[in-house]
């Protein structure tokens, strides 16, 4: 494995470390899309999070609802 897979196996390892430092609960998220340099860029979830036990998992979805911005001018002073 080259640089390439060194720098998978450094990620692996942060995840775990992450993961393992959660004392009860952990929540994992992640975005559908995310825009990048102007462009709407679909994402893909980690693959780490295959390597979790399925008896430790429980999926909860949500969809995110940006709330509407305000349309009134404010003002810096």
């Amino acid at each position: 494995s080259g640089p390439a897979g060194s720098e998978e196996e450094e990620s692996r390892r942060l995840f775990y470390v992450a993961v393992t430092r959660a004392k009860s609960q952990l929540y994992l998220s992640w975005a559908k899309n995310r825009v990048i340099y102007g462009k709407k860029q679909p994402r893909q979830i980690s693959p780490f999070v295959a390597d979790i036990p399925g008896p430790l998992i429980s999926r909860i979805t949500r969809q995110f609802t940006p709330k509407p911005k305000p349309q009134v001018q404010l003002e810096l002073f």
